[in-house]
């Protein structure tokens, strides 16, 4: 073991040389927007689906003439509010069973993806989650055409998660950055490339969706994305290669490949502490980060907001646009005025503020940057909304990815993202499934209810956060007090 470990800091990789980069290295960012583009605009629509599935299987027929209006009533008393009501809540427990089918079986393919990719290539790992959506997307279209059960759309979501969904690709799109770049601020930028490209694939996808559903519908909407799986499939054929390897996938038992993604965390090591902390708080930040995506849906197509598919669609595009993108573009800058460790405890502060102000919101003007006119005229009215307090939101995941990596060998980038994936996994489950069944438990009762659990994970992380800073601070300490021992000793030898 280095010096720099015995003294609590990761090792810096003797690396060799990466790969001379060309045109089609930058096939990988399209590659990545589509595919986010596509989980985004499906996962909007499957929500709102959903709804109005279930008020035309309700026999509403009043607001069921139209697919694309919601049943919305502010008047507590009335018959329709009570209707709105177990409405939202037989939706969200649907979402539940459909993302309780779709987060096990990815728990399993996201460590064995990744460290598939370390041995066969980057390329695999994005083919397998590309078919996964092009299935969930022809399912969805078929279904929708023929006015199948929203129950059976459950296949659909498992055939997904056993792709790894878009988890894995995620898994793999990091990997490539890292395969392309070398230790220190050049891995770090090349983090924060892949988030921004990241950003920009679910701004476009959520600016778009509220558009897609009303002008195309939910079948066409479905049947869109399926043409956009097929070219993303086109261009990963042209993608070229970041690993250079002859190994096959069955050189090693599948059991390696999970031990290998998970000796991050049980294998004996003086870094072994912060990659189960940092692990740790990652989950933290990430679970409602996931939970929130549908239920934010419910939440705004209620009462009192009562938004329709484009307003929901504008909203979550300035969302991600200002988290994702203003807040990471941003970070560079940050970084010369504070440390990676500073940015996660700004980030988790602004995080809480976000879930805060969500919660408290009463109108559209608290929970949104702008209000708009019937006319879709865009008057800026409010900053202090809820995607402004929330602008350095993402840095705690942004931030940890790039910790860890730099802690990773870079023949263990794959499985170490991996181990990452897996934990996106879990969060899936945690946050979409639990995040629901909550929901629908309590909107009746007081529907800001799960926007306080969501900011109290993020207190919770920084909590844990703490922690970390406090050992190694201790650490630091008895490293610098063991030199002052040997400079003493040193002295009194020489006397």
């Amino acid at each position: 073991m280095t010096e720099q470990v015995k003294k609590g800091k990761p090792a810096a990789q003797i690396e060799e040389s990466v790969q001379r980069l060309t045109y089609r290295h930058f096939l990988m960012p399209i590659i990545i927007i589509l595919m986010i583009y596509g989980n985004v605009v499906l996962g909007t629509a499957e929500t709102q689906y959903g709804y109005y599935a279930v008020q035309r299987q309700k026999n509403i027929t009043s607001v069921v003439s139209d697919s694309r209006q919601s049943l919305c009533e502010a008047n507590s008393s009335s018959i329709r509010f009570k209707q709105q009501q177990e409405i939202q809540s037989i939706t969200a427990n649907w979402n539940a069973y459909c993302h309780l089918a779709q987060s096990i079986p990815v728990l399993l393919m996201s460590l064995l993806v990744g460290s598939w990719g370390d041995k066969i290539g980057r390329r695999a790992a994005l083919i397998v989650p590309t078919f996964g959506l092009f299935f969930k997307a022809a399912f969805f279209a078929i279904a929708i055409k023929l006015e199948w059960s929203i129950y059976t759309f459950i296949i659909a979501f498992f055939v997904d998660g056993l792709c790894g969904m878009w988890i894995t690709l995620i898994a793999a799109a990091y990997s490539f950055a890292a395969d392309l770049t070398k230790y220190g601020k050049s891995r770090l930028f090349g983090i924060i490339m892949i988030e921004l490209t990241l950003g920009m694939g679910v701004t476009i996808g959520a600016l778009s969706s509220g558009y897609v559903i009303k002008y195309l519908g939910f079948f066409y909407g479905s049947v869109l994305i399926v043409g956009v799986t097929c070219f993303i499939a086109f261009l990963i054929i042209f993608l070229p290669e970041s690993v250079q390897t002859t190994e096959k996938l069955t050189s090693i038992s599948q059991i390696e490949y999970l031990k290998k993604s998970i000796s991050f965390y049980t294998k004996k090591d003086p870094l072994r502490y912060k990659y189960i902390i940092l692990a740790v708080v990652f989950a933290l930040n990430v679970t409602p980060a996931i939970g929130r995506i549908n239920v934010q849906s419910l939440y705004v197509l209620n009462s009192p907001f009562c938004w329709n598919a484009v307003l929901i669609g504008l909203f979550g595009a300035l969302r991600s646009f200002v988290q994702m993108i203003v807040g990471v573009g941003l970070s560079r800058l940050v970084y010369k005025c504070m440390s990676k460790r500073a940015m996660i405890i700004l980030g988790s502060i602004s995080a809480i503020a976000y879930y805060l102000v969500t919660a408290v919101a009463v109108n559209d003007v608290m929970i949104f940057i702008v209000t708009y006119t019937l006319s879709l005229h865009i008057k800026i009215y409010n900053l202090f909304s809820a995607p402004a307090v929330g602008l350095f939101g993402s840095y705690p995941i942004t931030i940890i990815r790039a910790m860890m990596s730099q802690f990773t060998p870079k023949d263990k980038q794959g499985a170490m993202f991996g181990s990452l994936a897996a934990i996106d996994a879990v969060c899936s489950l945690i946050g979409s499934v639990a995040s629901n069944v909550l929901y629908g438990a309590t909107v009746s009762i007081y529907s800001g209810l799960i926007w306080l659990v969501f900011g109290g994970f993020h207190l919770a992380g920084l909590l844990l956060f703490g922690l970390l800073l406090y050992k190694e601070a201790a650490e630091k300490k008895n490293v610098e007090d063991n030199t002052t021992e040997d400079v003493k000793l040193v002295y009194v030898v020489k006397l």
